[in-house]
């Protein structure tokens, strides 16, 4: 990230532009992944700073593709934790060797 170049995203997350950060922390060695560490870690601080939300593996961002798209196509469905618990005492109750988590 060139900081001096402006705007940057820490100008965009400070401005409220950017409401979702999908931030993946590099592997490597050398000054090139360790500039890249520093300003990974600066983006997602920031973010999490000012209450941006921050992904931070693949499989995470992935899934959270999958349910915004759900979302745009489908209402979604509102349950109370009861409602879990009773399904789940249901099951059991069916199946004794289920156990309770």
């Amino acid at each position: 990230m060139r900081r001096e170049k402006k705007p940057n995203i820490l100008d965009y997350l400070l401005d409220g532009r950017i409401k979702l950060v999908i931030n993946i922390p590099t592997n490597g060695d050398g000054a090139l992944a360790n500039r890249t560490r520093e300003d990974e870690y600066a983006i997602r601080r920031l973010a999490v700073e000012h209450n941006i939300p921050v992904l931070t593996t693949f499989e995470l961002a992935a899934a959270t593709v999958e349910g915004l798209q759900y979302l745009k196509f489908q209402e979604p469905e509102v349950f109370a934790v009861t409602d879990y618990v009773a399904e789940k005492d249901q099951a059991t109750q069916a199946n004794p060797r289920l156990t309770s988590l």
